[in-house]
């Protein structure tokens, strides 16, 4: 579950301003403000899963190879899906048509579908189905290359889609941000992918039927019914709504059966099928690299791509699964290997001639900054654009020219492309301590969380989380410095909770740092105080209690009141 409640948007990793582009602008919104959240709204508790916990368990085994099986987790009572041929021969026919204008393209595509056939991941449809069938529309798509995308939402109008009629499952994956803070401890770290995740699961006999799909006998001709060929899917396919509850839950089953710390890292390191390992010494590392080969190889998986900052890590992996790369991406942020730094990418600073509500949204959702490392460079742009929603502008009419002379003023402030910091943030390991410093304006509150660790007479800090919200219009009137200083110290405590608990190991010392005397007064109090006061000093004081959390007072030059 994620911290901002509800299912997390997994997505995160892959938006980027071209898919932000084409997105109605409620789902941008969506995306952003979810991203935002992370870390300092309230967890509402877990969804009830247990129908999907149930069928997979009773369903999960291994066949004679080592491959686990599976089945779909399907609705109850179950929804059978329609049999779709006619809708899937018509979109075959619109998939060729748009591949046939390459022959290059076309040959590609063709190839990776025999590539599947010849793998056991697809099998030719039997004659005399037994069940129920159903089938899956395809398209291509093209980034640097071509592939084959497989659509489970697709319908024939008035009847249920294969994805409606089955249960996308609980979210088993670790929190996105906990693996960053993760990744930023360890000395030395490795990073590592398994190869086509979703095809190495397999699925039982009886649920082939309805992951049926049409391609051609020969490519070089266009569909007709003498020309069409029938497969069916003998692995789990990527596209289905369960299928990354399928995997998840299958590597869960797997690493649970090891019981040693390896496989407990690798649980808690593993984000859908990108890897990462951590360790003081390349020794140490290299030990981890390979028993997560091992571990993998025996549910049929296939570890590789690895790459590490350590040298004498990368030499022990056998050539052909390293990944010849000095920069990577890990988990959508940019790896700087040789320097070992995080960078982060800003949008491009060219102004638009005539800038919009929406591409001022597409600009802000694009920055991806999931720990909050940016928060003061971002947090005008935020302000700026919740002017724009109160000024009610529509989505694509040009901005006036004084919103567009700071939009631009703006945007020349961020020609820096690239910004690094250095991956590692923990070089003392004596009594570590996290701190929080809370703090709130007249239209914004925000935290930022530093890891501070002690050695001998030297001492280390660096800042690891930040999040920035703005005042709400709704109801902000109400909401005075004080009380604004008391929900700063509100999310400073959900933040040093999540952190502490996302960091994964023993901390010292967790401290919180307000400048406000009323609001610290308030916490500090037994009195009773108006209802919008005590629900927020309710909850503070429970993580106070449970995370044995030291509130601290900060004077600043200005003493808030």
């Amino acid at each position: 579950m994620s911290p901002y409640g509800g299912r997390p948007s997994h997505s995160m990793i892959a938006i980027g301003k071209s898919n932000i582009d084409q997105m109605p602008p409620s789902n941008i919104i969506e995306e952003f403000w979810n991203l935002e959240g992370i870390g300092i709204t309230e967890d509402p508790g877990a969804d009830d899963d247990q129908i999907a916990v149930k069928q997979l368990e009773s369903s999960i085994a291994q066949d004679n190879e080592g491959r686990y099986m599976v089945s779909w987790i399907w609705r109850e009572p179950k929804i059978t899906p329609p049999s779709n041929y006619r809708m899937v021969y018509s979109r075959l026919c619109s998939t060729y048509s748009s591949l046939a204008r390459s022959k290059d393209l076309l040959d590609k595509y063709h190839q990776i579908i025999i590539d599947y056939l010849q793998r056991g991941i697809i099998e030719p449809a039997r004659k005399n189905p037994v069940g129920h069938e159903h089938y899956l529309a395809h398209h291509a798509v093209i980034t640097h290359k071509v592939r084959p995308v497989f659509d489970a939402s697709a319908h024939p109008r008035g009847q249920p889609s294969l994805n409606e009629c089955l249960l996308r499952g609980p979210v088993l994956l670790p929190e996105l941000v906990g693996l960053l803070l993760r990744f930023r401890l360890p000395k030395f770290v490795a990073i590592a992918d398994l190869e086509a995740a979703f095809l190495m699961v397999g699925l039982h006999e009886e649920d082939r039927e309805v992951a049926k799909f049409l391609w051609l006998k020969d490519p070089g001709k266009p569909p007709s019914n003498d020309n069409i060929q029938v497969y069916r899917f003998a692995r789990v396919a990527f596209g289905v709504i369960c299928s990354p509850y399928l995997l998840a839950g299958v590597i869960r089953h797997h690493l649970e059966k090891y019981g040693t710390t390896t496989a407990t890292e690798l649980a808690s390191s593993l984000y859908v099928d990108n890897l990462h390992l951590g360790a003081s010494s390349p020794e140490e590392l290299i030990r981890k690299c390979n028993q997560a080969k091992m571990i993998f190889s025996e549910a049929k998986m296939n570890l590789r791509e690895f790459t590490s900052n350590s040298q004498e890590t990368i030499s022990a992996i056998p050539v052909e699964d390293r990944l010849d790369k000095s920069e990577v991406k890990v988990l959508g942020m940019q790896w700087d290997i040789r320097s070992d730094e995080l960078g982060f990418q800003w949008p491009s600073s060219q102004v638009n001639p005539n800038p919009t509500r929406r591409t001022v949204l597409s600009t802000l959702a694009g920055i991806y900054d999931p720990l909050g490392l940016l928060c003061p460079a971002v947090l005008p742009a935020k302000l700026f654009f919740q002017q724009l929603w109160d000024d009610k502008h529509d989505w694509d009419t040009p901005l006036a020219l004084e919103e567009q002379s700071f939009w631009e003023s703006f945007l020349q402030g961020w020609q820096v492309q690239e910004i690094c910091l250095p991956r590692k943030v923990l070089h003392s390991h004596d009594n570590i301590q996290i701190h929080a410093f809370v703090d709130a304006s007249t239209s914004t509150y925000a935290v930022a969380i530093f890891l501070r660790g002690e050695l001998n007479s030297s001492a280390s800090s660096n800042l690891i989380f930040a999040k920035t919200r703005l005042k709400p219009k709704k109801g902000g009137k109400t909401l005075t410095i004080p009380r604004m200083e008391l929900i700063a110290i509100l999310i400073g405590v959900r933040a040093l909770a999540y952190v502490n608990k996302e960091l994964g190991k023993p901390i010292d010392q967790v401290h919180l740092w307000s400048d406000s005397q009323i609001a610290l007064s308030w916490v500090k109090s037994q009195q009773n105080q108006p209802t919008f006061v005590q629900r927020r000093l309710n909850e503070i004081r429970k993580l106070i209690r449970k995370y044995a959390l030291r509130l601290q007072r900060h004077l600043m030059e200005l003493i808030n009141y």
